[in-house]
């Protein structure tokens, strides 16, 4: 057999972090090695680390622990998430690039959308993963945990990570679960069937023949997890206050670290101490901290039973763990943990907690049972757990399906993943000329520009794509030192073109722009604006791969009276209908722009191109980015965006909802959730961070965790204090001034 090079991203590994998908990843690890394949884990560092870390754990086992940091300009733009994504996928084609050597395949975890920036590189053709393939283990991701957990589904940043969580789902080679469970929960955001591979399992050896030792246990039950609403816990509580007030003293012992309870804005354990009070007095209940996991056998041995009792899991370790060491298991149906223990009763019991009395049935029916039965039981699910996650089992299953990922799965794919909007429609009905193949036809609108204009032409002169012609639409210019700056450009000929129209306005001088262009593909440029060299070479790559892409663009690097980086992202809805994340840069199919997106006149104060890109979306048109800043827009202070009050910024809004009207009522539901949770669109920026941009003093947003970002009354008060004070009006306008001319596309 070949052996293989396997590369794991992963947030969280040992020992910095204990969760299950920490545990998975070095016993997926230690499976792969020791079956003699290659092993590197590349996974976030100690914020105190300086610089990147390399640990050898076995001969053919590594861990490169990567520094979550970017260029400044980035890492103030990105949130906590996306952040660690750009920075994972950037260490791993450096790696790749300065030893030559691509893994087999990568596999990443889908929680918090950690492949998103590496699978977008793949899908751009960045050489260095082409021949490898990209492959998402499912653990839970935050599109499923907030709504589990009773949390907004709608706010930033949780909501974005969801909907890059989807979008790495779609764009994978292929995706892996380690539960039936948990695969029926996702497959309708995958574009191919989900294989199921339970965890490998170790436990430093517990997995034997050897029975386990009898001793009496010091109380009936034990629940080691969290203390988090998804486990299960009140559910569990409710169950076991049902037993008591019925005068059966079954004891409980819970030993797991406490969780913010998000809706009631408390600790999880707080609030079951104060709501089961009478039960922790009268000792029925008993409480430890999270203990680490060589102190977990004697935490299991000291109960008869170890619940289970999640209302949504995937493949938790605690029961493997459990069941490894001989122990018996009550697991609810909700999880893999059901699986785990099978459908016969030897190894454990399973409830359900849709069913009334089901657990309380089932724990009284363990409870009935001999020392002798249970130690049976114990045996049993020791042995089965030992069959169903052997390791090396495993590692066959895995190289199967690796060796069955097609050629036409995921990032392989002609379609571009998409997770929100329609699909395209309307190319196939455009029935006028497609323009000369492969040719670029920049549109320049120019009123007045001279100062900048040959700055602009310039970046497009140096252009990598070969095939450009540029037309400078001047809409009426009377200045007369652009006038002559742009008499020196018509005396260029060649691939620049001057159209002389009368003043009319951006929108009407893109579109005459768009009508006299004679490529099959169309860009805009402001003659205030540059380019990078590469820009439209990369963004034609992309339109050529995928014929259901529409235009194509990329983050935005300010320059001028600001370095800021705008990141974006692809379009979609319902987000692209209240924010705008497009600037006028975009590379585009030059029939959809004349069937679909040909820019409003009405629109005379703004926002025409974002309502034509919006049209455009609406009718299938997709629109893609590129994650790397390879336009240059121009910060100045004569921008017409210093002329926008709110007034004016609503009124845009007004009409293009409007001219929209039937995409707007289709996502209206989702819109409002979205503007509920996070304000007004007009003032979203990023995603990827919290709005409102200040956190709950308790919650842990801060350190780019999720976290409860609510305010209380009295908070929203002080905030309004703070809003209203003079300097801070005066810094909010000029803010929102420098982004309203990048977001509106005005001059």
């Amino acid at each position: 057999m070949n052996k293989l090079s396997i590369w794991i991203l992963t947030s969280e590994f040992p020992p910095m972090y204990g969760g299950g998908i920490s545990t998975y990843c070095h016993e997926s690890g230690l499976a792969w090695s020791m079956c003699g394949h290659r092993v590197k884990v590349f996974t976030r560092a100690d914020p105190a680390q300086e610089g990147r870390a390399v640990e050898d754990i076995g001969e053919r086992y590594s861990v490169i622990r990567v520094p979550i940091v970017a260029e400044p300009a980035i890492q103030n733009a990105l949130g906590f998430w996306h952040l660690m994504s750009y920075c994972l996928a950037d260490e791993v084609v450096r790696e790749i690039r300065e030893r030559n050597d691509a893994p087999d395949m990568i596999e990443v975890q889908d929680y918090g959308a950690l492949g998103y920036f590496l699978l977008k590189r793949k899908l751009a053709g960045c050489e260095e993963l082409v021949s490898t393939k990209i492959v998402v283990y499912t653990h839970t991701p935050v599109f499923e945990l907030v709504k589990v957990n009773q949390e907004s589904s709608y706010l930033f940043p949780n909501y974005w990570l969801g909907q890059c969580e989807k979008f790495c789902l779609q764009a994978a080679d292929s995706v892996i679960s380690p539960s039936r469970f948990l695969k029926r929960h996702l497959e309708s955001y995958c574009r191919d069937d989900i294989k199921v591979i339970p965890y490998p399992f170790f436990l430093g050896g517990a997995v034997s023949s050897a029975p386990k030792p009898v001793r009496e246990p010091e109380f009936d039950c034990v629940y080691a997890g969290r203390l988090e609403y998804r486990k299960g816990v009140l559910q569990l509580l409710a169950a076991f206050k049902g037993i008591w007030d019925s005068g059966e003293k079954v004891t409980l012992h819970m030993v797991g670290g406490d969780t913010q309870w998000v809706p009631r804005r408390t600790s999880m354990k707080s609030y079951i101490e104060k709501l089961y009070s009478r039960y922790i007095k009268d000792g029925l209940i008993t409480f430890s901290d999270a203990v680490p996991p060589d102190v977990l056998p004697s935490v299991f041995s000291s109960g008869k039973v170890v619940v289970i009792p999640s209302i949504y899991e995937n493949f938790p370790y605690v029961c493997m763990q459990a069941m490894g060491l001989g122990n018996v298991v009550l697991v609810s149906a909700s999880g893999g943990q059901a699986e785990m223990v099978g459908g016969d009763a030897s190894c454990g019991l399973v409830f359900d907690w849709d069913e009334p009395g089901s657990f309380s049935k089932q724990l009284k029916r363990l409870l009935r049972k001999s020392s002798d039965e249970l130690v049976a039981m114990g045996d049993a699910a020791r042995r089965r757990i030992s069959m169903l996650c052997n390791y090396e089992r495993f590692v066959e299953r895995r190289i199967d399906h690796l060796n069955q990922i097609g050629e036409h799965s995921g990032t392989a794919r002609g379609n571009y993943p998409r997770v929100g909007g329609r699909e395209g429609y309307g190319r196939d009905q455009f029935s006028g000329d497609a323009g000369i193949s492969g040719k670029l036809s920049v549109v320049v609108p120019f009123y007045n520009m001279g100062r900048y204009i040959l700055e602009s032409v310039e970046s497009i002169d140096n252009s990598s794509y070969p095939d450009i012609e540029i037309i400078i639409v001047n809409d009426g210019s009377d200045d007369e030192s652009s006038v002559k700056v742009l008499e020196q450009l018509r005396k260029r000929g060649g691939q620049v073109k001057i159209i002389d129209i009368d003043n009319a306005g951006l929108a009407n001088a893109r579109n005459v722009g768009a009508r006299a262009a004679s490529g099959e593909f169309l860009a805009f440029l402001d003659a205030d604006d540059c380019i990078e060299s590469l820009y439209y070479e990369k963004c034609i790559g992309l339109l050529t791969r995928y014929q259901n892409i529409s235009f194509v663009y990329s983050w935005v690097r300010y320059f001028g009276e600001s370095d800021a980086v705008w990141i974006n992202f692809d379009t979609e809805f319902p987000y692209l209908l209240a924010g705008n994340m497009l600037a006028a840069f975009q590379v585009v199919r030059r029939n959809d722009f004349l069937e679909f997106g040909i820019n409003d006149e009405d629109m005379m104060f703004g926002m025409e191109d974002y309502e034509a890109w919006l049209r455009m979306v609406s009718k299938g048109c997709h629109g893609v980015t590129i994650p790397e800043p390879l336009v240059r827009y121009r910060v100045r202070d004569d921008s017409m965006a210093r002329q926008f009050n709110r007034s004016t910024v609503i009124y845009m809004y007004e009409q293009m909802v409007k001219k929209n009207n039937g995409i707007y009522k289709e996502y209206g539901d989702e819109l409002f959730m979205l503007v509920n949770a996070n304000g007004p669109g007009y003032l979203w920026n990023n995603p990827t961070i919290a709005y409102p941009p200040l956190a709950y003093a308790g919650s842990s947003e801060g350190t780019g965790e999720m976290g409860d970002v609510g305010f209380s009354i009295g908070e929203m008060m002080r905030l309004k204090r703070i809003v209203a004070h003079p300097v801070f009006s005066r810094l909010i306008r000029f803010a929102l001034s420098a982004r309203l001319d990048r977001w509106f596309g005005v001059r």
